[in-house]
């Protein structure tokens, strides 16, 4: 899937995310199952307005004091950085502001309390309040391909470990048939790259796109998070199998999750890629892996599962996203499943802006639930 595929799923996402619950026609619920509510633990505001979100994930910053709960954002409203301390309500620091980076800006991340790391389309920067330092990725974005640049097909799509940084590769080429554009997919690929004093050096790198995307790629991206540089683990939005890969030496360890939510995938029709209500209807007409997230403090990741319902019922009613329950996958980090934890419709807003802290699990509450225009409610979950 093209970055433009990827920009139409966000967006759609988000739009469909906003509704508020009605009894749409969906699976009967396993009782069996934990509700998400035994692990609520309390509730959060964060210094971002409804209308505005965050782009891509908030990050925790690492710091010396287990009490303190620092967190790194950017704002997609006007580009700016901002250092949060969550445990008293307060920024931390200088504001940053990326708006002159704005036309290549692809992620960034906390190298502290006081400096980040910026991924554009050719460089990566460490800004911090007096300096900036700079690396050219270009010499090796092009061994992947000529036209391959830096990019964002991911809810997490970079990561630091010290002096070696995780990314993703990406292209504007397109082809003219009809299907998945091969042409991105030979140029998608998760890099690892090395940080010299004033160079940078590819180390390893691995396509995450399954064979079969080249027939039938379903209109997504795998969602990927890097558990440490030799460990990645995607999820794909319409398998009901994890991969974990060590890029390295490309090895494999596959499983699959358990769960009576999942069901066989639909395949996308290409010829309706511009068509918006379809592209609605065949992301909530069908369960879908959504996002992934790596717990580092309780060793644990956690997979969102959409189930399956109608978009639009037989009295013309449409169908959001938040009508559809969802599922919550505990696994260790060897990828056993631990738990499958029961989310009813309404309870909380678009997973996408979601969080992991030392300190638990943020999901933000549904929108009926927000009564702040210039703050977000979040919720705290802490899973044993």
């Amino acid at each position: 899937m093209t970055f433009g595929r990827f920009f139409i799923t966000i967006i759609s996402g988000a739009v469909m995310a906003l509704g508020i619950i009605t009894g749409c026609n969906r699976q009967k619920r396993d009782n069996n199952l934990p509700l998400i509510s035994q692990f609520v633990v309390d509730s959060v505001y964060m210094p971002i307005a409804l209308s505005d979100h965050f782009k891509l994930r908030v990050k925790e910053v690492q710091s010396r004091s287990a009490t303190d709960e620092i967190v790194f954002f950017v704002k997609n409203n006007n580009y700016s950085a901002y250092f949060y301390n969550m445990s008293n309500s307060r920024r931390v620091g200088d504001t940053f502001s990326l708006v002159k980076y704005a036309n290549e800006y692809k992620d960034s991340y906390p190298l502290g309390i006081d400096s980040f790391m910026v991924e554009l389309e050719k460089q990566l920067l460490v800004i911090s309040k007096n300096r900036i330092k700079k690396w050219d990725v270009s010499p090796i974005t092009r061994q992947i391909s000529p036209f391959a640049f830096v990019g964002y097909l991911s809810m997490e799509s970079m990561h630091v470990f010290g002096d070696t940084v995780a990314c993703i590769t990406s292209t504007e080429e397109t082809q003219e048939k009809i299907g998945p554009n091969a042409p991105f997919l030979k140029a998608n690929y998760d890099i690892l790259i090395k940080l010299l004093p004033d160079t940078a050096i590819l180390l390893a790198k691995h396509s995450p796109n399954p064979p079969y995307f080249y027939k039938q790629d379903y209109n997504c991206n795998p969602e990927r998070v890097y558990m440490n540089s030799r460990q990645i683990v995607y999820c794909y939005s319409y398998s009901d199998t994890l991969v974990m890969v060590n890029p390295f030496n490309q090895t494999e360890k596959r499983v699959r999750l358990r769960t009576s939510y999942f069901s066989p995938n639909v395949p996308f029709d290409y010829s309706r890629e511009s068509d918006f209500k379809y592209i609605d209807s065949f992301y909530l007409e069908q369960s879908m892996m959504t996002h992934l997230f790596y717990d580092k403090a309780r060793h644990r990741i956690y997979v969102f599962l959409k189930h399956k319902g109608k978009h639009i019922e037989e009295s013309g009613k449409k169908n959001e996203m938040e009508d559809l329950p969802h599922s919550l996958f505990v696994l260790d980090e060897q990828l056993h499943q631990l738990k499958e934890i029961y989310i009813p419709p309404g309870r909380f807003g678009p997973v996408y802006r979601a969080f992991v802290t030392h300190k638990g699990l943020y999901l933000p509450a549904a929108r009926p639930q927000q009564k702040n225009y210039d703050k977000t409610l979040f919720y705290r979950i802490v899973i044993p």
